[in-house]
């Protein structure tokens, strides 16, 4: 099990490759003198805080000093919506901290893993207007995938773990091995299931029920327990898609197939999924 020591860098790898291993393009740093090297410094990129490679993957940069470990969960805080706004702060820095945000918020909208670069090194410190630039003298890509587990809108309070979020929440058909995507038959007609939008709904979800927020059970292995319902059933033409499924506790799921005010429930089920939003104000 990684333990926290274990993610000090001890190293310092250039930032162009980091994040090209991560899956960004990187092909816009050349400016087509001085080849690779001189690529690899261009403060046009190097500099940045974030990378962005649209529905693929968010690279953030992240200080070794500010991951906190709990409970053997590693987690770090951020609120870049703040740093954006601390006038003390350089314009560039300003920029660079409001590009982060909202690269954040597009990586939860586009449902896309995060992958971190630990940097360790002298710290610029927060809210001092005299601190001079932070100084990296290490840094690592994280082998692990990092996941968006709380954002607060109207704050802009983050918090990140380390791990796949798809690892951490499971419904009625993952718990069987091997579950891929789930076939079954009515009627004499075959219908199919796409796990991935099984998965993005319990993601969605974030662990709450979707109708009455009750947080899902936790399992012997940690993972958090939803079942995913499709508001129209597929043998009724309902649609296999993230705005037909919705992730409800065990009592819920149930009452939507056999209460009394099912067709009730089936309405405000609709309702929740039409209005959720990650963020109003994205243009996405």
């Amino acid at each position: 099990m990684t333990i926290l020591k274990d993610l000090l860098p001890s190293n310092k790898h250039r930032i162009i490759d980091l994040v090209k291993d991560a899956g960004v393009n990187v092909n816009g740093w050349s400016t087509g003198r001085g080849g690779d090297a001189k690529a690899a410094s261009n403060p046009k990129y190097c500099y940045e805080w974030t990378f962005l490679e649209p529905n693929k993957v968010l690279v953030l940069n992240l200080w070794f000093e500010d991951i906190k470990e709990t409970d053997s969960i590693i987690s770090y805080e951020l609120n870049m919506q703040r740093v954006a706004k601390n006038l003390a702060m350089k314009p560039s820095w300003r920029r660079r901290a409001s590009d982060m945000d909202k690269n954040i918020q597009i990586a939860l909208a586009q449902n896309i893993p995060i992958r971190v670069v630990i940097q360790d090194g002298d710290k610029r410190k927060d809210g001092d207007e005299n601190s001079v630039s932070s100084k990296v003298k290490k840094r690592l890509l994280d082998t692990e995938p990092w996941s968006i587990v709380s954002y607060d809108n109207t704050t802009g309070n983050c918090v990140l773990e380390r791990g796949a979020q798809s690892e951490r929440f499971v419904d009625q058909f993952e718990i069987n091995e091997n579950v891929t995507d789930d076939l079954y038959f009515r009627k004499g007609k075959e219908y199919k299931r796409s796990r991935d939008v099984r998965i993005f709904a319990l993601i969605r979800a974030k662990g709450r029920c979707e109708f009455c927020n009750e947080s899902g059970f936790v399992m012997g292995n940690g993972n958090i327990y939803l079942e995913s319902h499709h508001i129209v059933p597929l043998s009724e033409d309902g649609e296999d898609d993230a705005k037909n499924v919705i992730a409800l506790c065990p009592n819920h799921h149930r009452q939507a197939h056999h209460g009394a005010n099912k067709k009730e429930l089936k309405k405000k089920f609709f309702e929740l999924i039409n209005n959720w939003r990650p963020r109003q104000e994205l243009n996405l």
